[in-house]
């Protein structure tokens, strides 16, 4: 894809959710996986920590929802992609400006095309 590192976080509720997205992003030596979060409170301090250019960000947790992300920040400076097994959740995060979606269980063809859509976006910035 490109010769840089993208680095990266993942939040999502469900450790097997991060253990198969790992696996899934490890296929790409692109990427760089700085840290898990399993809530968005413990998502929000390491993105404050790491400064990643990505985050895979569940929408349907309990207690909080990831589209909350939007409330905890200034300006949004990573690019982020929503995974979510509800459409409802999907089609809402499409209207908070995300750089794209999938749907569980995920689909390395959409997660390809969408780290592609964040590769040629941090290169034109």
């Amino acid at each position: 894809m490109t010769n840089f590192l993208l680095s990266a976080v993942i939040i999502d509720d469900d450790v097997n959710a991060i253990l198969d997205l790992i696996d899934l992003l490890n296929t790409f030596s692109s990427i760089n996986i700085i840290g898990t979060a399993t809530n968005l409170d413990e998502g929000i301090e390491l993105i404050k920590i790491t400064h990643p250019k990505i985050v895979f960000l569940d929408v349907d947790m309990p207690n909080r929802s990831g589209i909350e992300i939007f409330d905890e920040f200034e300006s949004i400076d990573f690019k982020i992609i929503c995974c979510s097994s509800k459409k409802y959740f999907t089609n809402n995060s499409i209207r908070n400006s995300v750089n794209g979606y999938l749907e569980k269980p995920l689909d390395i063809i959409k997660l390809h095309e969408y780290l592609e859509k964040v590769y040629y976006e941090l290169l034109v910035e």
